[in-house]
This record gives C-alpha cells, sequence and structure tokens, in this order.
C-alpha cells in the first residue's frame, strides 16, 4: 500500500496552481487547473522506466507490516437482550507483492483530490491477526485471515492538501516542480540518499493527507482462511453470523465476491490511513518554501 502515497506524493507535488494561500508565500494547489501536467504524467508513469523505478525504490517496503490498526466498530441487534458494538483491532498484517504493483492512471477528481489506479500482473497476499471485542459484556474473540489475490487492481480517491509558490515569490525562496522536472532530477539520481532527497522536498509540501473511498478488483483468488477462535459461547454464536466465504465462492463472482469486495473496501482506507498518520506525516512540512 505505500506504493499509493508514493505515486500519490509525485502526482500532485508536481502540479502548480492557485486557491486561498496559507501563507503569503504559498498558495493551496488546485489540481483542476493543471490538466496539461496531468497528461504528462499518466505517460509518464506507463513507462516501463518508471515502473522499474517505483519497484526498485520501494522494495524496501515488501512485505509491509502494520501492528495495532484500530478499525471501524460494527454493531449487533439484541445480544443477551441488548444491542452490542464489536471493537475490531488489526493486531499485526502484513502484505506481500506490493512491489509488483504499476502505476496506471492518475485522474482529477475534486480541486485537492486524485483517484490513482494501481495494478499488479502476479499476486499479492495479505496474513493478518485480529481480535474483536464487545466491552459490555466482557467479551473477546480472535481470528487469523490469509488471501491471496492474482492479477488484483486496486484504485484509492485520496484528499491531499498540499501548496505551491504564490505568484511574484522569488525563486531563491520557492520553486515548483513540474513532470520534466521531476523525470530529470530521478533519472539523474544515482544514490537512495539522492533518491531520498527528492521525496522528502516532494513530502515538505503536504499539509494533510487521507484516503476518502478504495476499491479493488482482482482476476481470482488462489487462497482464503479465515478462522475464529473464543472462550466465549456467546461470542462463537455471534460469529456464526459471519459470511463463510470460500475460494470457489468468491470466483464465481456472485453474491459472495460482492460480499467480500465490499468488506475489504469498506476497511482498506482505514489501514492507508493508519499509514499515512505513522510513516508518512511526519515528513510533512506544509509548506512551499526552499528549506536554507
Amino acid at each position: 500500500m505505500i506504493k499509493f502515497f508514493a505515486l500519490a506524493s509525485i502526482a500532485i507535488a508536481i502540479l502548480t496552481g492557485s486557491s486561498n494561500g496559507a501563507k503569503d508565500e504559498c498558495v493551496l494547489i488546485d489540481f483542476t487547473a493543471e490538466e496539461s501536467e496531468f497528461a504528462d504524467l499518466n505517460s509518464a508513469i506507463k513507462s516501463t522506466k518508471a515502473a522499474k523505478l517505483l519497484g526498485s525504490v520501494l522494495g524496501k517496503y515488501d512485505p509491509l507490516t502494520l501492528r495495532n490498526v484500530t478499525l471501524k466498530g460494527f454493531n449487533y441487534p439484541r445480544v443477551m437482550g441488548q444491542d452490542v458494538t464489536v471493537a475490531t483491532t488489526i493486531d499485526s498484517i502484513t502484505i506481500t507483492g506490493l512491489k509488483n504493483l504499476t502505476p496506471k492512471q492518475v485522474n482529477v477528481t475534486s480541486p485537492n483530490s486524485v483517484e490513482i489506479t494501481t495494478s499488479s500482473t502476479g499476486q499479492v497476499a495479505v496474513d493478518a491477526k485480529l481480535s474483536a471485542t464487545v466491552a459490555a459484556l466482557d467479551l473477546s474473540a480472535s481470528a487469523d485471515l490469509r488471501f491471496v489475490l492474482e492479477k488484483p487492481t486496486f484504485t484509492a480517491n485520496i484528499e491531499a492538501n498540499m501548496f505551491a509558490c504564490a505568484p511574484g515569490v522569488s525563486a531563491s525562496l520557492c520553486s515548483n516542480m513540474t513532470v520534466a522536472d521531476l523525470q530529470e532530477r530521478i533519472a539523474s539520481a544515482t544514490t537512495k540518499r539522492q533518491y531520498a532527497s527528492i521525496m522528502k522536498e516532494v513530502f515538505m509540501k503536504f499539509k494533510d493527507a487521507s484516503v476518502k473511498s478504495f476499491a479493488l478488483d482482482f482476476e481470482s483468488i488462489s487462497e482464503f482462511d479465515l478462522d475464529f477462535d473464543s472462550p466465549s459461547f456467546i461470542f462463537r454464536t455471534m460469529l456464526r453470523l459471519v459470511p463463510d466465504y470460500s475460494v470457489d465462492d468468491i470466483n464465481k463472482k456472485g453474491s459472495t465476491y460482492e460480499a467480500y469486495i465490499s468488506t475489504i473496501n469498506r476497511y482498506a482506507p482505514t489501514v492507508l490511513n493508519f499509514i499515512i498518520t505513522s510513516m508518512l506525516e511526519p515528513w510533512f512540512g506544509a509548506t512551499c518554501l526552499s528549506e536554507k
């Protein structure tokens, strides 16, 4: 998933525009005013060189492991005479195969949002350990989840507020990047430190960012296993209401497939926003100005 944000950073940091400024020297970027730059960007990211570069630079994040991700709770009606809320946490999740994802398209969806699509011709595997609690009834359960997607496609709508140079600001204080500028700088970079310097400059322009929606598709699923365990008879009874997915049922692309896709799409933004908060926000500088 980290590849989404590297691609998003590149996609929106290289574009300049105008809006209401947070500082005299900087203005918020309006992505809808940058049609030609997005056209250049989409041509650039589809090149073999761009795909290899992203895979090489981001390979250290594959596999990607996250811990203690709190998911949105869900409600069960009338358990032991009362409505209850089940709180769910991803204790750990490991995602393998992200380095094989390649960017496909970046589309503007609003003045401060872009939709990014990536896909893979291989596999993406997810292994997760989850826990669930019903505090009102002092109940708990755990689960082990594994699934392997074949040739998946991921689409994320990302809202980002970023700064560009205001008109008339001295070039000694501030300079914007174009697609051509970024391509040239990346092509000339030969060390990890140089790549890191480029990404640092990109992230300095971010004020904030978040994933608003996520859409998954795939050619097929080759593995799916979900095992629950709970010391509570009541919780075990509740868990019988959880859909019983199987590889064959999902691959029929019917109601089970739709339910599975819906579940992934509902919770993926939480995981992606956890990545933003824990891994990327410390790099955000909320400025368009160059470092002295």
